[in-house]
C-alpha cells in the first residue's frame, strides 16, 4: 500500500470500524461491540494528537464527543445515537477536506470514496466496482452474509480492490484461505498499491492471475467444484463478461448457491409451522389401500393424452398425483387418492388456492419441509414424510423416523409413496422429462411454457427418435431411473409415447 494511501485510510479504517460497531452493538454481539470500541479509541486518540496541529477546534469538538461516549458508554441506544447523529457527521467532515483522487488510466478511474477509501470505475462499462460511499463497510455486510465458520477456502472471481476479500480474512480470525480469480494485472496491482490486498498475509492469500478469461472462468468452476467447504462469490462487475464464454454456468452458480441459502431459511420456518398441524403417519395409508396396481400422474404434455385412461380406472389402480396437477385432475373430474408434494418456496401457495375446500377427503403425503402456507390451506388429512438427504434441522418432529431415500423431482416422491403402499404396477403418466412438440407441459399448467435453448440437450425419445430436454429434467430422470432399478421384481409402465426413454420402464400399449 503506498504511503500517502495509508495515511487516508488511517481515518477511513476508523469511520468504518465505527459503523461495524454499530452493526455489532445492533445485533447483540456486546463483547465484540466493547472489543472493537476500545480499539477504535486508541486510533482516535492518535488520530486526535496529528489532528490538533492543523484544526485544533475540530479535534477538541471529536474529543468531547469521544468522552461523552466514554461515560455513556453503558447506555447502547444513546452511545449509538452519539456515534451515527454526531461523532460520524464530523469524522466526514474532516474527509471532505482531504484531497480528492479522481484519476483516470488503462481504462479505469480511481475515486475516493466519502469515506476515503478508493473505489474505481470501469469507464468501459460506465459501472464502479465499489460502494462509493464506504466500500469497506459494504464488503463488511457481504461478508457477514456469505461467511461460514466451516468454510476453509473461500473464493473470489474478480479482485477489485481487495476490500471482501480483506474481510473474509478479518471475520474468520485468518482461518479461511482466501483465492482471487482476476483476468486483467492492472486491477491485482491497484488492490495492492491503492487497495488492501497487502493487508492480507501471504499464507492467506492466493492470486490466480491469467489475462484469458476462458481459462480463468474454467479454472474458477472446475477448482469450486473439486474444492470442499468453499465458500465463493463473483463479483457483479464480472458477471456479464464471464458468462458469455462459460455458457452460463456461473450465472447457475450464483442463482443456485442464492436459492440454497434462501431455501435453508425457508425450511427452519416451514419445519416449525408444519409441526403445529394435526398430522397422520404414513405407516397408516397402507391399511386405507389394498391396491397393487398405481398411477401417478405428473405434468408433462402426455397427461393430455392420458386423461380418459385415468377416468377409466379410478377405483381399479390407486391415483397419486403431483401437486401441480391437482387442479386439472379436478376440473376433469378425478379425483386422486393421494396428493404429493415436497416444495419449500412460497410460489407452492398457487397450486391449492381456490381449490383447498376440494381436498377434504384427499390424502397429501408431504415432506416435512414442504411451504407451510401450502399445508395450512390443505383441508385433507397430511402424512408427513422425512427425506433423507435433506439437511439435519434442529426440533425435528420426525428426527426419530427413517428418512426416504430419494432425490429428483416430486415425481419420485409420488413413485415411492406407490413403492411403500405395495405396488406391483406403476404407471407414469406425463412423465416426459423432456419437450414433445416443443411443449413442456401439460395444457392448463401453472408453468412457463418457454424451453432455454442454451440449457438443451438431445436424449433418445420413447418412439426411437431423439428429443431435446433440459439439464433440470435430465437430472430427474436419472433419479428416476435410479429408484427404478431399486425395484427390479415392480413393473413400470411409461405411458407418454413421445417423451424422453425411462430405463426400466416398458413402452405404453394403451390406446
Amino acid at each position: 500500500m503506498e504511503d500517502f494511501i495509508k495515511k487516508i485510510y488511517d481515518i477511513s479504517f476508523i469511520i468504518y470500524e465505527l459503523k461495524e460497531f454499530i452493526f455489532l452493538s445492533d445485533s447483540g454481539h456486546p463483547d465484540k461491540a466493547r472489543s472493537l470500541y476500545n480499539s477504535i479509541a486508541g486510533k482516535l486518540e492518535i488520530f486526535l494528537n496529528t489532528l490538533s496541529q492543523t484544526d485544533l477546534s475540530k479535534a477538541q469538538l471529536i474529543q468531547s464527543i469521544a468522552l461523552d461516549i466514554k461515560e455513556h458508554y453503558e447506555d447502547r441506544s444513546y452511545t449509538v445515537g452519539l456515534i451515527e447523529g454526531t461523532l460520524l457527521p464530523s469524522l466526514y467532515s474532516y474527509t471532505e477536506k482531504m484531497p480528492s483522487i479522481d484519476v483516470t488510466e488503462n481504462n479505469y478511474t480511481l475515486v475516493s470514496s466519502k469515506t476515503g477509501f478508493l473505489t474505481i470505475k470501469d469507464n468501459n462499462m460506465s459501472q464502479y466496482f465499489h460502494n462509493t460511499c464506504d466500500p469497506m463497510y459494504e464488503a463488511y455486510r457481504m461478508a457477514e452474509s456469505v461467511y461460514d465458520p466451516l468454510m476453509d477456502n473461500f473464493m473470489i472471481l474478480g479482485c477489485g480492490l481487495g476490500y471482501l476479500a480483506y474481510q473474509i480474512y478479518h471475520i474468520s480470525d485468518g482461518s479461511t484461505k482466501i483465492y482471487i480469480y482476476e483476468d486483467d494485472p492492472v486491477i491485482i496491482d491497484y488492490a495492492f498499491h491503492y487497495g488492501v490486498l497487502s493487508l492480507i498475509p501471504e499464507d492467506i492469500l492466493t492470486i490466480i492471475g491469467n489475462p484469458d478469461i476462458d481459462f480463468i472462468a474454467k479454472d474458477f468452476i472446475n477448482t469450486l467444484n473439486t474444492l470442499n467447504n468453499t465458500g465463493f462469490t463473483v463479483s457483479s462487475w464480472k458477471r456479464t463478461i464471464y458468462d458469455s464464454v462459460c455458457n452460463r454456468q456461473l450465472e447457475r452458480i450464483v442463482l443456485n448457491k442464492d436459492f440454497d441459502t434462501d431455501i435453508h431459511k425457508q425450511s427452519i420456518l416451514n419445519l416449525r409451522m408444519n409441526n403445529r398441524l394435526p398430522y397422520i403417519n404414513f405407516e397408516d395409508l397402507r391399511s386405507k389401500f389394498n391396491y397393487s396396481e398405481w398411477i401417478t400422474v405428473s405434468a408433462g404434455p402426455s397427461l393430455d393424452d392420458f386423461i380418459s385412461f385415468i377416468k377409466d380406472n379410478k377405483g381399479k389402480a390407486g391415483i397419486i398425483a403431483v401437486n401441480t396437477v391437482l387442479r386439472r385432475l379436478l376440473n376433469e373430474g378425478i379425483i386422486p387418492d393421494i396428493v404429493v408434494a415436497a416444495d419449500q418456496r412460497n410460489n407452492m401457495v398457487k397450486h391449492i388456492e381456490g381449490i383447498e375446500d376440494l381436498t377434504e377427503n384427499i390424502y397429501l403425503v408431504a415432506d416435512r419441509l414442504l411451504n407451510w402456507k401450502y399445508t395450512d390451506l390443505y383441508k385433507g388429512p397430511i402424512a408427513f414424510i422425512k427425506i433423507a438427504a435433506d439437511s439435519v434441522f434442529p426440533n425435528d418432529f420426525l428426527k426419530d423416523k427413517p428418512g426416504w431415500d430419494i432425490s429428483g423431482s416430486v415425481a419420485c416422491l409420488a413413485v415411492e409413496t406407490a413403492l411403500k403402499l405395495n405396488a406391483k404396477t406403476i404407471y407414469l403418466a406425463g412423465q416426459d422429462l423432456a419437450y414433445p412438440g416443443g411443449r413442456k407441459y401439460a395444457a392448463d399448467m401453472p408453468h412457463s411454457e418457454s424451453p432455454d435453448a442454451k440449457w438443451e440437450i438431445k436424449v433418445p425419445s420413447v418412439d426411437g427418435s431423439v428429443i431435446y430436454t433440459c439439464e433440470v429434467f435430465n437430472w430427474f430422470r436419472k433419479s428416476l431411473e435410479h429408484q427404478i432399478s431399486c425395484h427390479p421384481k415392480v413393473k413400470f409402465i411409461n405411458l407418454s409415447r413421445h417423451g424422453a426413454r425411462i430405463k426400466g420402464t416398458e413402452p405404453v400399449h394403451i390406446d
